[in-house]
């Protein structure tokens, strides 16, 4: 059965492509595109039944309320893009990049934006300095007063001229314009420039679809595309010597095969989460692997049978669990299927919540615990439980 226009299905869960930040506890998620359904027989021939998600709506997911909130923006509003990448400096989410299939900007960006998430007003951005080549589907984080971008895939950078650093950029197959990116650089926010970090150590090769995870002053990258392989490497780089170093776990350890489109997200101080993504068999994954820092292990830990998912996005939820949105379940290189969306939110956890919200989840329960007797609980849970319970899911203005 198909959704109406205005279902949480067509608004939230049907999404890839698209960016998710943690702030003050909440999960902020804006752009990507989705797949409709089609009416008739779908075959090789068959156009594509996509549409970019509207970039004057930001979602807000409250985890303790269990909703989405929608919120229109004012500003410089950006393009509507799928395979930016984005970060968090302070209350602004900044954004980089993506792919727009709309004339007359069709291709990939080299634009800057960011985003008051207080006041949901966008800005455009002009920094100084050589910006990154235009890309789309890098791999970003945030640190200190710096928002990195690496790698990605894009236009032929000799149209743009030399980098202050060299760059590697592979072609397609050799015939191509576009090709696959090393580019490191990073945003100042303090000084509204771009720089250049003049790398040491053993670097990643040119690749996209990648995915990488900050924890405390070293960000790990792993895996992304680079021509036909889907890697399975792993790096290292120290934010403070802008040196690359290439992760050896330990001989005993297991390793997760080759992907792209996967997400890496951190959930300690020490420890990694890897989660789906896309094999070079073209095989739709659903696995999922936590690193420790320390031992230099992988270990396999949540195997599903009914998540796999590809171009989703991941993000850790407070202290004790890491929230997996939107995707497509398919292989989305399939020409001659239609694409399915992974439509459920998973949220993973690794420690026991609160006893608050706890108790908040069993209250929800109104098979357990009837609605009649929620006068004898406090006004705030009484809120809580009366927007939890509510059956449309999406609120805000």
């Amino acid at each position: 059965m198909q959704a109406s226009p205005f279902s949480i299905e067509n608004f939230v869960k049907r999404r890839a492509g698209h960016v998710v930040v943690e702030y003050q506890n909440k999960l902020f998620m804006w752009g990507g595109y989705m797949e409709e359904e089609h009416e008739t027989t779908y075959n090789l021939m068959t156009q594509s039944n996509s549409q970019f998600h509207n970039p004057e709506e930001i979602w807000i997911y409250s985890p303790l309320l269990n909703i989405w909130i929608r919120r229109r923006c004012k500003g410089d509003i950006p393009l509507r893009l799928s395979g930016s990448c984005a970060g968090v400096i302070d209350s602004y989410m900044y954004l980089f990049g993506g792919f727009n299939g709309e004339e007359p900007f069709e291709g990939s960006m080299d634009i800057l934006w960011r985003l008051n998430l207080e006041t949901f007003v966008w800005e455009l951005l002009v920094p100084s300095g050589f910006p990154p080549y235009a890309c789309d589907k890098s791999a970003s984080w945030a640190f200190s007063n710096r928002f990195y971008v690496f790698g990605g895939y894009g236009r032929n950078i000799s149209e743009r001229g030399d980098a202050p650093v060299p760059v590697e950029f592979v072609t397609e197959f050799g015939v191509f314009s576009k090709g696959w990116l090393d580019q490191l650089v990073y945003y100042d926010t303090t000084n509204n420039i771009w720089v250049w970090p003049k790398s040491k150590g053993y670097k990643p090769s040119a690749r996209a679809a990648h995915a990488a995870a900050l924890l405390k002053n070293k960000v790990y990258v792993f895996g992304g595309r680079h021509k036909e392989h889907r890697l399975s490497d792993f790096y290292c780089l120290d934010l403070e010597t802008h040196t690359w170093s290439l992760v050896h776990p330990c001989r005993s350890s297991p390793i997760p095969i080759g992907r792209s489109w996967h997400t890496l997200t951190p959930i300690s101080e020490n420890k990694l989460l890897l989660y789906g993504g896309f094999s070079t068999t073209c095989q739709v994954l659903n696995d999922a692997w936590i690193y420790c820092v320390k031992q230099k292990t992988w270990r396999q830990f949540w195997p599903s049978n009914d998540t796999k998912r590809l171009w989703h996005c991941g993000a850790r939820i407070g202290f004790c669990e890491v929230a997996i949105i939107g995707g497509i379940k398919n292989n989305l290189i399939n020409y001659t299927q239609p694409k399915e969306h992974a439509e459920e939110m998973l949220r993973i956890r690794f420690s026991p919540p609160s006893l608050f919200e706890l108790t908040i989840e069993y209250l929800s329960d109104t098979k357990k615990v009837p609605k009649e007797s929620w006068f004898l609980l406090p006004q705030h849970v009484r809120q809580i439980l009366e927007v939890r319970t509510d059956p449309f899911e999406i609120h805000g203005i």
